[in-house]
């Protein structure tokens, strides 16, 4: 009997997870998506209205037509706004704990709206963001440090921790990521011979000043490829260590967000370096709210804080509240059954990206599609050896030449020092560096960019001072062993005449 007692309480340690660490983690995943949202806003006319480039014509006609996204519904840059302010209203809501569950699902909604909308905007980052993000669905993570918990009408206490085939799923989510990713770098040549590093580093439109300086430096880069390649593998094993779990646990999470931090300071790769120390929050050991951050006064000042403040507005903020439901964690049958089948099917998705003659049957892909839980993790297996960047040269009336994506600044040719910083953000970024890598992309996309970038232009000039023709080029050079390079060279793709 004791024996089985110690296996079930060793099994809820490894896959339970504490609703401090749910609240935590709610939090920080509700602020990224309002970062996210709020970056993309910038962008709301050319990558999400039909008065842009990417309009839904152009979406419809050559990405998965089985995708669903809200975004679909109209072209009008009105309309995309109250959708994207929606958005920042809902993951508001889901950052205080505010009708939580609903919270988390319109937010999971509107993101995987967004993400359809506009497919080649999206990396690595985005994809993690997402799969967290439906997972949690399935969790309570207003069960702690929330204002449903404030309003909870019941006085029973919730333990500090759950189990359920939810925060199972979420935790094997983490570790796939990583360990799927591990098979295909073994089947990569660069990752075996110790040069990943030193091609990955090599993009000059992701690479930064500290990236740089680890490029200038052939042994490190060697090294911390064979480090990378092992962390990953030995480090998500050791996240499920049945002895020590506390103390190796808390040490790999530290591990892992450093090693997340590296990777974000040396090349600019967006969220993903976030999203994915933000799930290590998710292992955080109920030992360590109870021994050490529950003791930080700060901690303790601003929680008492909110507290007092949400209870004595209860009565107000009851109002708002759609349904004040009792919280509770435990999971019924049939959540646990549904959640069990998503999880099977998640891991036979990832077997099929491992293994592609195991495909799912055509007959049950819609799921993935529908619900966008189909994924590939296969970050840097391989590394392109290839970088590239755009030059917009466009000919005004008078016959001036001009760099029109900076701004008509005279043109350049020769190779920034950083071309990563010619990128007007992270987003336009993704989007020419998936025109860079995919012609086919080119070939549907240009047109739409030509005619907008033409169009923005002369709506502000006037006179000769209006373009008469644009001419696209790419820019790229390819990386050789021992520091070696072939390139930049020009290639022109594309002439455009604004009349």
């Amino acid at each position: 009997m004791k024996s089985k007692n110690g296996i079930k309480e060793k099994f809820q340690q490894l896959f339970g997870i504490d609703l401090r660490s749910l609240a935590l983690f709610r939090m920080c995943i509700a602020l990224v998506i309002i970062i996210d949202v709020v970056q993309r806003f910038r962008d709301l006319e050319p990558f999400y209205s039909d008065s842009g480039i990417f309009t839904r014509i152009l979406q419809m006609g050559n990405y998965n037509t089985n995708y669903i996204s809200l975004n679909m519904i109209s072209g009008s840059l009105y309309v995309q706004a109250f959708i994207f302010l929606m958005a920042i209203v809902f993951a508001f809501l889901l950052l205080i704990g505010l009708n939580t569950k609903l919270s988390t699902i319109v937010s999971w909604f509107l993101l995987l709206s967004v993400h359809v909308r506009n497919p080649i905007l999206s990396n690595g980052g985005d994809e993690l963001l997402r799969q967290m993000l439906f997972w949690s669905m399935f969790l309570p993570l207003g069960a702690c440090y929330s204002v449903d918990s404030i309003l909870n009408p019941s006085k029973e206490k919730l333990p500090s921790k759950m189990l359920s085939m939810a925060t199972i799923a979420i935790l094997a989510q983490i570790a796939l990521m990583y360990l799927i990713t591990i098979v295909f770098k073994h089947r990569t040549e660069e990752w075996t011979n110790g040069t990943a590093v030193y091609y990955a580093l090599s993009h000059d439109h992701y690479i930064t000043p500290f990236g740089r300086f680890i490029f200038s430096k052939p042994e490190l880069m060697k090294v911390l490829t064979y480090g990378a390649y092992w962390f990953e593998f030995i480090g998500t094993v050791l996240l499920f260590s049945p002895i020590f779990t506390v103390f190796i646990r808390t040490l790999m999470i530290l591990a892992f967000i450093l090693f997340q931090i590296g990777m974000g300071s040396s090349m600019e790769i967006a969220f993903f370096p976030w999203v994915s120390s933000i799930s290590m929050i998710l292992f955080l050991p109920s030992q360590i709210w109870d021994s050490l951050i529950l003791k930080i006064n700060l901690f303790n000042k601003v929680s008492d804080s909110l507290n007092k403040f949400f209870f004595s507005s209860r009565n107000l903020i009851g109002k708002l509240v759609i349904c004040k439901k009792i919280i509770s964690v435990k999971q019924t049958l049939g959540l646990n059954l549904i959640v069990g089948f998503l999880f099977v099917y998640i891991l036979a998705w990832n077997y099929w990206t491992l293994y592609p003659k195991y495909q799912i049957p055509n007959s049950l892909q819609w799921i993935g599609h529908t619900l966008r839980i189909d994924q590939k993790w296969a970050m840097y297996a391989p590394p392109t050896r290839t970088s590239f960047w755009f030059v917009f040269v466009g000919t005004l009336k008078d016959g001036t030449k001009i760099d029109v994506f900076r701004d008509g600044k005279p043109v350049k040719w020769k190779t920034p020092k950083y071309p990563t910083k010619t990128f007007k953000n992270r987003h336009w970024r993704a989007f020419l560096l998936n025109l860079g890598w995919f012609p086919n992309a080119r070939a549907n996309i240009l047109p739409n960019l030509s005619w907008y970038l033409c169009r923005k232009w002369n709506e502000n000039h006037s006179g000769d001072k209006k373009l008469s023709k644009l001419e696209t080029y790419l820019i790229y050079k390819e990386q050789l062993p021992d520091y070696k390079v072939s390139g930049p060279h020009k290639y022109f793709i594309w002439e455009y005449y604004c009349n």
